[in-house]
């Protein structure tokens, strides 16, 4: 949201109202930090710690600098969604870094996709639900991408009625398939495996 305010809405940073709400969420969001802080060491160690033992004994991760580790959400991106969701959002994205205009309508999704890939692929802790979280920058960099290929190549759609591009909605719908999470089957195996005697601290959730 910073970024797409300081490209495209620069003038609304010399009003008060988006400082009130940056505060506001500020002092919402503090409560939730000191309770993680207080009760989430565990939580905390598993993420941007180095011991992702410390709740699951035997479990020894993905080395965090390592080539697998920080193409794991890239590869498992495919269980979530449908390839061809996938290669839409892909073609939007090659697009908008190869122009301008384009980058800066789809900021906010952008930003999105790299904060989430960064920080999620840093973090030890890994699970491909959490890519749930990507859901919706792809879906719309998606739907973004076929209605710009509509504009271009069908001009009287760009003159005509916005709500035409209602009718590329059921086509991308259908591409949303259901893809299953190979890491709910087994739940009961996993749970086994906690070990909650030795922690230090305790789990948050």
């Amino acid at each position: 949201i910073a970024a797409d305010l300081v490209l495209n809405h620069r003038s609304l940073l010399r009003s008060r109202q988006p400082w009130l709400a940056l505060l506001s969420a500020a002092v919402l969001l503090l409560p939730l930090a000191l309770f993680t802080l207080k009760f989430g060491k565990a939580n905390i160690e598993q993420s941007i710690g180095q011991n992702t033992q410390l709740i699951m004994s035997g479990y020894q991760g993905l080395a965090r600098w390592s080539l697998d580790n920080w193409l794991y959400y890239a590869k498992s991106l495919p269980q979530l969604l449908h390839w061809g969701v996938l290669l839409l959002a892909l073609a939007e994205v090659v697009c908008s870094l190869a122009s301008v205009r384009r980058f800066r309508a789809n900021c906010l999704w952008l930003v999105w996709l790299l904060s989430f890939y960064v920080v999620f692929s840093y973090f030890d802790n890994k699970s491909e639900r959490f890519n749930v979280l990507v859901v919706i920058p792809l879906c719309m960099l998606a739907m973004q991408f076929v209605w710009q290929t509509l504009q271009r190549f069908i001009p009287a759609l760009a003159t005509g009625p916005r709500q035409a591009v209602v009718l590329v909605i059921p086509a991308l719908c259908a591409l949303l398939l259901p893809q299953p999470l190979q890491t709910l089957h087994g739940t009961h195996a996993i749970m086994d495996q906690f070990d909650v005697s030795k922690m230090d601290g305790n789990i948050a959730y």
